[in-house]
């Protein structure tokens, strides 16, 4: 078998590869600055869920010893012991 003809470069064929190839870097540079903002989102809407969470930690906390202050009212006040 004889080797497979070559095709023949074309004289610009170079100026073509490295252009094809600036645009593919450009392109991934552009998705690795999407993806940066992306986790940086990412991270800031975390400490929002965490702040919210922590503050409805407190607000059942808070609600939990209202109840209990209110059971207490109502079973250890004046009219608790009235026939």
């Amino acid at each position: 078998m004889s080797p497979r003809p070559t095709r023949a470069s074309s004289p610009h064929a170079h100026e073509e590869a490295r252009a094809v190839a600036r645009a593919a870097w450009e392109r991934l540079r552009t998705a690795r600055r999407a993806l940066e903002r992306a986790q940086d989102a990412a991270v800031a809407a975390e400490a929002d869920w965490r702040d919210a969470r922590d503050r409805l930690r407190a607000l059942e906390r808070v609600l939990t010893a209202a109840s209990a202050a209110n059971h207490q009212a109502k079973t250890e006040g004046p009219h608790a012991y009235a026939d």
